[in-house]
């Protein structure tokens, strides 16, 4: 009985030391969490009916939740889209044009969303951190019309360049072995003043991977889904079943830094 305070007491000391070293670990994994308040990255993402590059800025709250605003220019196009050899005499990459393209369409979006941490890297021998991402925002829609260079109705010996329309549809869609009516593509350098702005919509899902070595560097791959959803059709080729949204699987590849 006479030693019961003294064990008591060596309880005490171990159960207050064991709490001052979880103390401890707990204040130094505070200190490695709002270690980078910041971060910017950018990088290229490949969907499967387009391509695009994107800006990226980002606002560490904790090690589990990062604020993300992101800048992206896309290119899409149809998986129907076939390149075909023009009849100039020009025989030429450049000559070739995309049979039954009506328009080309770019895309502006402007995105705010989260991502959240699924895995952390391991503290000493590093690895990959998993992160689930999901994104909202605003896209800006560009319609530029697709020129060809058209044999001249009233003169075959010449060219016309032109756009697809109600009256000239049998000669822009005629790619018939005899008499073939299309010279070849008229060039990007056609289209710009008649380009069409399409506002709508921006939706992304997606696991975001960094494995990096150094917290303070960005190395990673993005997978996931994307869609853009717009007021109206979007009308990529004359004969196709073209749609309001343009919904895609991507992949990206990203680099970037943090600082605090």
């Amino acid at each position: 009985m006479k030693n019961q305070p003294i064990l008591l007491l060596v309880i005490l000391v171990l159960n207050c030391s064991a709490f001052a070293q979880q103390s401890k670990e707990t204040k130094d994994q505070n200190i490695k969490e709002v270690l980078y308040f910041h971060e910017m990255s950018g990088g290229l993402r490949i969907h499967t009916n387009a391509i695009s590059g994107f800006l990226e800025k980002g606002w560490i709250k904790n090690i589990h939740n990062k604020k993300i605003l992101q800048l992206e220019f896309s290119y899409f196009f149809s998986p129907n889209q076939k390149r075909q050899q023009g009849s100039s005499s020009n025989k030429n990459f450049f000559n070739g044009y995309i049979y039954g393209k009506q328009n080309d369409f770019f895309s502006l979006q402007l995105n705010y969303g989260y991502r959240k941490t699924i895995a952390e890297k391991a503290v000493k021998s590093g690895g990959v951190a998993v992160y689930f991402v999901y994104m909202i925002g605003a896209s800006l829609g560009f319609e530029k019309p697709y020129y060809l260079s058209l044999k001249d109705p009233d003169d075959v010996t010449k060219t016309v360049i032109e756009k697809y329309s109600a009256a000239n549809a049998d000669r822009f869609l005629d790619n018939s072995p005899n008499n073939p009516q299309i010279a070849g593509y008229a060039g990007i350098r056609y289209g710009f003043k008649d380009t069409k702005i399409v506002p709508g919509g921006h939706l992304k899902l997606g696991l975001h991977f960094d494995w990096a070595s150094h917290d303070k560097f960005i190395r990673a791959i993005e997978v996931g889904l994307s869609s853009n959803i717009y007021y109206r059709n979007i009308n990529i080729m004359v004969r196709n079943d073209n749609k309001p949204f343009l919904m895609n699987a991507y992949v990206s590849f990203q680099i970037g830094k943090r600082w605090s």
